[in-house]
């Protein structure tokens, strides 16, 4: 196995305003609708999209597309993984804290230990269902619904960057491939205009998977919130490739149960700062 520095994972802190941000949004949509005020601890986003070099890296293989044509210039092992569950995803985090020397975020049975968990599943599992998250935890995590937000809308819920309609633009085909740009195809990862935080393709590319079941936003104080302790589907936010620009909005929701694999699903690393 190639040895994977921090440098190559490329982190980026997120300090939400006096470390704790309370944020409340007219869209009526996403993580922070009107009636909503939400208290955030600064936390690191991964500038870039776990890409299929790394995943392949930590896990042993490559599920991700590759030898598309129409991205023939572009390095494909930089493409973002795609393919992947949810349950690959949470999977590949410890491993990866492992390897890094961290404190794995993610249980199951009471065991950080990947190999203990058995098989991957390909259906839904309610054993794997169960993963209980260690927030005191240092290492590789997905981020939750509202800091994936709140990276997305540069951070700073006074700037004028916080109300743009995509991550870092008032335009999409600045900062992201579509369905009417993307050419039917995943692209390298940093090839668009970044977030004013400095992290990119948050907008289209791929859905990225985040730790919350999915659950309607509800209006109230919260903090630090990581959705609800069961449901169905798994939040995946930031459209993709293969949708219109509508789907690849800041505040744009959507889900699927943990097992799907799809080629317009990836994910991105966080860690809390702990």
């Amino acid at each position: 196995m190639a040895t994977i520095t921090m440098e190559q994972i490329d982190e980026i802190t997120i300090i939400p305003t006096s470390k704790v941000a309370k944020i409340s949004s007219k869209d009526n949509e996403g993580a922070f609708i009107e009636g909503r005020t939400v208290s955030l601890t600064s936390f690191q986003m991964c500038r870039n999209l776990v890409t299929q070099e790394l995943f392949e890296e930590v896990m042993g293989y490559n599920p991700g597309s590759s030898n598309w044509s129409s991205t023939s210039q572009e390095n494909q092992r930089l493409f973002p993984v795609n393919n992947v569950s949810w349950y690959e995803a949470i999977v590949f985090c410890n491993k990866l804290s492992t390897i890094m020397g961290f404190r794995p975020c993610y249980k199951i049975s009471d065991t950080t230990d990947t190999v203990t968990w058995g098989e991957i599943p390909t259906t839904d599992n309610v054993l794997w269902n169960s993963v209980v998250w260690d927030t005191d935890a240092d290492g590789f995590r997905l981020p939750t619904e509202a800091e994936w937000e709140f990276t997305a809308r540069g951070g700073d819920s006074d700037a004028s960057t916080w109300k743009f309609p995509y991550a870092g633009s008032v335009s999409i085909d600045e900062v992201g491939w579509y369905k009417d740009n993307g050419n039917s195809n995943i692209h390298q990862v940093g090839l668009k205009k970044s977030t004013v935080s400095g992290v990119n393709d948050m907008s289209g590319n791929v859905y990225e998977w985040c730790w919350d079941w999915f659950a309607r936003i509800t209006p109230g104080e919260y903090i630090n919130p990581i959705g609800p302790a069961t449901g169905t589907n798994r939040v995946r936010r930031g459209g993709s490739w293969l949708n219109y620009a509508r789907s690849c909005t800041v505040t744009y929701r959507n889900c699927d149960s943990p097992e799907t694999v799809y080629g317009n699903i990836g994910f991105r690393l966080a860690r809390s700062s702990v």
